[in-house]
Order: structure tokens, then sequence, then C-alpha cells
């Protein structure tokens, strides 16, 4: 990537140039080898401003934050967390919204203020799980646990913790559970029996269940999300009701 990202450069070609060093910058970030990573995001923001990539900007701000925040260097850290912020206008632009507040985290970190990082983890938390980043949702959920742990509260980090690692192991590969499960799904997506998905949230039950309506005799119908948590229902809506309940209630229901 860097020898096609300096070939564009030498074309005058920023945007391919941009682009490039950018994946080549987050791959090394996301294997651990900041000091190159570091290297290669002022260039990269720097592309990103002349052609005013809003999102790109963000990343970098963000990665230079969480760079600064981790070699100790408050100030810097702080500075780049306040850029990263002013140019995430846009409120639907989850993945600059998950950059920025994993850098807001690492300086609440590097400032001890963990009922911040706290926010900030269960924030990033809640919005990968909104948009099923599955590997995104299990990091932030690490860090919750983290600073759940500095809060006093041990219990709530273990099972934050404990989540954490089974998404962990659900993104890593195909254990054998794993796939008994797939195909004990297959076979139901194939008959007309109402099916229930109970799992705590972040595992992916919307996936799952988006997998057998498209495995289903259904697949040409629409596949519709309800968030049943926001829809209010009388109790009796839900459990039914005797005759003669209330004024009305003729019969049961």
């Amino acid at each position: 990537s860097r020898l096609a990202a300096d070939e564009c450069g030498r074309l005058g070609m920023p945007l391919r140039e941009c682009e490039f060093l950018g994946r080549a910058a987050y791959v090394l970030w996301q294997m651990g080898r900041w000091e190159e990573a570091r290297q290669i995001y002022p260039r990269v923001l720097t592309l990103a401003q002349v052609l005013g990539l809003q999102q790109t900007i963000v990343i970098s701000h963000s990665f230079l934050a969480v760079a600064a925040a981790r070699e100790g260097r408050l100030e810097e850290a702080e500075s780049e967390v306040r850029l990263a912020r002013q140019r995430q206008r846009d409120r639907y632009d989850w993945i600059g919204r998950l950059h920025v507040l994993r850098a807001s985290h690492a300086v609440a970190v590097l400032r001890k203020d963990w009922n911040e990082a706290f926010r900030a983890a269960r924030h990033g938390e809640r919005l990968a799980v909104q948009v099923q980043d599955l590997p995104r949702v299990a990091e932030f959920r690490t860090l919750r646990a983290a600073a759940e742990e500095q809060r006093g509260r041990p219990k709530a980090a273990a099972i934050a913790r404990k989540r954490a690692s089974q998404l962990e192991a659900l993104n890593r590969g195909r254990s054998k559970d794993k796939v008994k499960v797939e195909r004990r799904l297959e076979k139901l997506a194939k008959t007309r029996l109402p099916l229930l998905l109970v799992g705590a949230p972040g595992m992916g039950s919307r996936s799952v269940a988006r997998k057998v309506h498209e495995a289903s005799l259904r697949k040409s119908g629409p596949f519709v999300v309800v968030a049943c948590e926001q829809v209010a229902h009388e109790p009796t809506e839900l459990y039914g009701w005797e005759a003669g309940a209330w004024s009305g209630a003729e019969r049961g229901a």
C-alpha cells in the first residue's frame, strides 16, 4: 500500500494516495504497530484536509489523540480530541463517532477520570450494538469492564469482561457449537415455525435473524425490525384477559 501511495503521489493522484495511506495506517494501528501508523497519519490528515474528507480527518485526529494519550502527552491528546469532535459534525457518521469515543476514552484514562472513561466506553458499546459492528462491541465492552473495575464495581466488570470474551470467541471463528447452531437454524428456516432468539445485547441476534429470514420461505418478503423496547403495551395485550375482567370484556382473549 505504501508503494502504491508513493506512485499515486508521483502521478498527482492525492485521493488515491490518501486512500492507500489511510488503509495502511489503519491496518498498522489494528496490528499494534503504533509507531509506524503514527508516522503515516500526519500525511493522511494533510491530504484529507486538502480534499475535504471529513470522516478521514476525524479518524486521523482520533488516532493521533490515542497515540498521544498512550505516550502520556495529555494536552496534545485533548487538543486532538477537540479537533476530532469539531470535525465530527454528521451524527449519522457512526464510524467517525466510534473513533472519537475511543479517543475520548483514552484521554479519560490518562486523566484517571474513570466516570468519563466509563461513559465513553458505554456510548461506544451501544453505538456498535446499534450498527451491528460486533468486533467494536467486544472492544468497547472490554474498555467498559476496565472502567467498571476502577469505579469499584467488580461484579459489573466481571460480567462485561465475560460477555466481551464470549463475543471475541464468536468473532474469531467457527466453533463446533456455532456450526451446530447454524445447521439447526438452517433447518428451522425451512419450516413455518415461529422462532424466538434470546441473547444478551450485542451478541448479534439481529444478524442471525436476518440470515434465518434470507434462508426461509419468506425471503422474497421484507425483513422488518421492530424495536420492542420502544413499543408501549398494556399488560392485557401481552398476557390476555378473562371474560368479565372489566366492562365490555364479553369473552376471554
